[in-house]
């Protein structure tokens, strides 16, 4: 009797012992409520920025020559088919900056002014063309432009007041098909507005100076080794 209580007992620790086993195999496993957390102890990036692009800076003096509103002639005498003619050219296409002070005249400076010689214009197509490809070979784009390049400026008064006019007079460097001379270019101008400045400046140069030579055509007696040369413009602010 005591033999067989033994072996129910037995039996029935190896069941539960089962059954405990079985349970811890089978049962799911809990997740976790949160991830880990990794702490990264090194400095934030900091973000690229696209370097800005350079504002171009005006200053307040500075005045530019409205093409629109401006104008370049040269003047030619020759004598065309037993008749005296004096020839005309002209183009707008001029360029120019310059610094002025209305109240202070002396502190003026002026840059480089161009004019494009390939748009020069008379009444007259074939002497336009026989202008730009002979005689100052503008085909040639070293010589498409006429520059004058300021070395000093003087006027005659040292302020002005709006719509009075002054005097000036500048001195600089003036290239034409490639060759370099100086100039002396004589100005009168005013300032219409504290944002506007009209004004005409003239000189004149020699053909010969410049190796400008006339082709020789028979219908052309002669033409004029003095050229003068204007400029009428307008800038503003």
């Amino acid at each position: 009797m005591k033999k067989s209580l033994i072996a129910i007992i037995s039996v029935l620790v190896l069941i539960i012992g089962g059954f405990i086993t079985y349970n811890a195999l089978t049962a799911p496993t809990k997740a976790p409520s949160t991830l880990p957390t990794v702490t990264d102890e090194r400095p934030a990036p900091t973000p690229s920025v696209e370097p800005a692009t350079p504002t171009a800076v005006v200053p307040t003096g500075t005045y530019r020559i409205i093409p629109e509103s401006s104008k370049a002639t040269y003047s030619i005498f020759e004598m065309l088919r037993g008749k005296p003619v004096t020839v005309i050219g002209a183009t707008s296409e001029v360029m120019g900056t310059f610094e002025v002070d209305r109240t202070d005249l002396s502190k003026a400076s002026i840059g480089e002014i161009r004019v494009n010689a390939r748009t020069f214009k008379t009444d007259d197509e074939k002497r336009d063309n026989a202008t730009r490809r002979m005689i100052l070979k503008t085909e040639d784009d070293a010589n498409e432009f006429i520059i004058f390049k300021p070395i000093t400026i003087t006027t005659d008064k040292q302020s002005i007041d709006l719509n009075a006019e002054f005097a000036f007079r500048i001195t600089g460097d003036l290239t034409i098909s490639g060759t370099t001379k100086p100039a002396i270019w004589e100005g009168v101008g005013k300032f219409t507005s504290d944002t506007e400045l009209s004004a005409t400046v003239k000189t004149t140069v020699k053909r010969s100076d410049y190796s400008l030579v006339i082709p020789d055509f028979p219908f052309l007696a002669d033409v004029a080794d003095e050229v003068p040369l204007q400029i009428d413009f307008v800038a503003k602010k």
